[in-house]
């Protein structure tokens, strides 16, 4: 599934505020949790929710804070990490209202993570940008169902950076650089 794409491939750090949008049964919000990370689940299917919360008791996270809509949430968050139903006729009208919704809920330094089908990009880039955040793809994997997926880290830039993809060789922002002699 393109959701493990996502929990493997997450860079959190033990302490840190993750919220995971339509977090299901909790795939994306258990590899967050053993991070170490501080995770808030929304997810608006009240079985989902239960899955959800049974999947964090039976793996010895506690009960998860959960809520049923992204507006019940308050920020700052350090990552938002979401796996969206690629298969959603919805999707293309639902996609930059999440964006903006999950934009202003970053904190300083914080970062966006889903994971994307190539299928579908070329309506991704323009959403990210129109909502005024910098991205870079991450990774990449190929998927039976859907074919080629990219994983996508979008963040605030700095001022004076234009929002927009990260151009190749330019540093993403927290990632450090270490050159060593062989």
């Amino acid at each position: 599934h393109p959701a493990t794409l996502l929990a493997t491939a997450m860079d959190l750090r033990p302490g840190e505020r993750a919220l995971v949008l339509d977090a299901g049964e909790g795939l994306v919000a258990l590899h967050a949790a053993r991070r170490g990370a501080s995770v808030i689940g929304v997810e608006a299917g009240a079985a989902a929710r239960l899955g959800l919360k049974r999947s964090f008791l039976l793996a010895g996270f506690g009960e998860p804070p959960l809520h049923a809509d992204v507006a019940d949430v308050e920020g700052p968050f350090d990552a938002v990490l979401w796996a969206p139903a690629f298969l959603d006729a919805g999707l293309p009208q639902r996609l930059p209202e999440v964006l903006a919704q999950a934009a202003s809920l970053l904190g300083r330094g914080g970062r966006i993570l889903l994971p994307f089908p190539d299928l579908d990009a070329a309506w991704l880039g323009p959403a990210l940008t129109t909502a005024g955040l910098r991205w870079a793809v991450l990774r990449y994997e190929r998927h039976h169902l859907v074919g080629p997926v990219r994983l996508y880290r979008a963040w605030w830039g700095r001022s004076g950076e234009a929002p927009g993809e990260v151009e190749g060789g330019e540093g993403l922002r927290g990632a450090g650089w270490v050159l060593k002699d062989r």
